[in-house]
């Protein structure tokens, strides 16, 4: 009896063992408040993409902590292809704020299954400032120096070391103001407490319309189309600060590849299609070109090794 038993169970094993992927709902951890770009871009993708799955998408938030305790979920998970990690731009800037303590590795502990989106980001500064370019801040900052300030919400984002950059490149000698998230850093920037802040196109676009900031310069080496006026960084002579915030979909290190690359190849398929395109349009994100797992790991790493270099030369300490 215990013979048959043991041989019973063991089959029962190696059918679940052989049991196709996918055969239950698929877990996509934020970990980031939702109703974000983050959440927002892959939302654009979840339905077809479960249609193509043969299995729902769940989408669950769990923010805090500057994203480590969705992280850290995610990095305890079974490696089995049913739990996935959003991350973006603070994602590989980590290992380089919490070097002593972080307990995962972007690269080492996570594999990027596709780079799926990315947003524009512009400088901007209160409407009321009397500089209309990049190089006229530079020279309106050195006329004042130390008393020129911009915030960062979460230390590790584009919205931080997008300035931190700026900072470093032009010696303006700006002071980081911390803040508990962007809406009152923006409020302090319409008001003129602030004097210069990196935000995305869907949050400046309609500050900029309505006159209450001023776009000095878009951080890409295209101008964008909805704001023609704007010029590029490249243009204002700051090649090395273009940059985009990019959006990636990440699985625990050892998961099946051929989990890795049938969804890298079903995000590429989705990355050009007409409806998914149309609906990152209105959250003003791009589709990212296409890439498979492996390239997608490559510029993550890429990416970890760039920050890590502006956190170190800019001395940002969090431990």
């Amino acid at each position: 009896m215990l013979v048959c038993a043991a041989l019973a169970l063991g089959a029962a094993g190696m059918a679940q063992a052989q049991e196709p992927w996918p055969s239950r709902p698929i877990h996509v951890v934020v970990p980031a408040p939702a109703g974000g770009q983050l959440d927002l871009a892959m939302r654009a993708f979840a339905d077809k993409l479960s249609a193509a799955l043969g299995q729902p998408l769940v989408i669950e938030s769990k923010p805090g902590a500057d994203g480590h305790i969705g992280v850290d979920y995610v990095h305890a998970s079974q490696p089995d292809g049913y739990t996935w990690l959003l991350g973006s731009v603070p994602f590989t800037a980590q290992p380089a704020l919490y070097p002593k303590t972080l307990k995962w590795h972007p690269t080492r502990d996570f594999q990027a299954v596709s780079v799926y989106g990315t947003t524009k980001f512009f400088y901007v500064v209160p409407y009321d400032l009397p500089v209309d370019s990049l190089q006229a801040f530079i020279d309106y900052a050195h006329a004042h120096e130390g008393t020129i300030s911009y915030p960062a919400a979460v230390r590790g984002s584009v919205v931080h070391l997008s300035t931190e950059i700026f900072n470093q490149a032009t010696h303006a000698g700006m002071q980081m103001i911390p803040y508990a998230g962007q809406p009152p850093a923006i409020t302090d920037l319409v008001g003129g407490r602030l004097h210069i802040m990196a935000l995305s196109k869907p949050l400046a676009e309609p500050l900029i319309m309505k006159r209450r900031i001023k776009a000095l310069a878009v951080m890409d080496t295209v101008r964008d189309g909805e704001l023609p006026n704007v010029p590029t960084v490249l243009e204002a002579g700051f090649p090395q600060l273009a940059l985009k915030s990019w959006y990636g979909l990440f699985v625990p290190a050892r998961t099946p590849r051929a989990v890795v690359d049938r969804v890298n190849a079903e995000m590429n398929r989705l990355m050009k299609d007409p409806d998914v395109v149309r609906r990152l349009s209105v959250i003003n994100v791009d589709p990212a070109a296409p890439m498979d797992a492996g390239r997608s790991q490559a510029f993550v790493q890429s990416e970890v090794d760039r920050w890590g270099g502006v956190i170190r030369d800019a001395r940002v300490q969090i431990e």
